[in-house]
């Protein structure tokens, strides 16, 4: 993400909830993708940073970084 400190608009962040990205994320893989095993092993793999199109945590905590200076 680029350095926004001194942007000289306001910047709107949006993000959701991790327990509702992760049954969300799930469904989509499953049905787009034909991802085949449980959703206790999808969420492993998700709380690990290691879902497809990922890395989540680093993007989300990162925003929450920038937000707090």
């Amino acid at each position: 993400m680029p350095d926004l400190t001194n942007w000289p608009a306001a910047v709107i962040y949006t993000s959701r909830n991790p327990k509702d990205l992760v049954v969300s994320y799930y469904h989509y893989f499953t049905l787009v993708h034909g991802l085949k095993g449980t959703f206790e092993d999808f969420c492993d793999i998700f709380m690990k940073d290691r879902a497809p199109f990922g890395p989540v945590w680093n993007h989300i905590l990162g925003e929450e970084k920038i937000t707090e200076t």
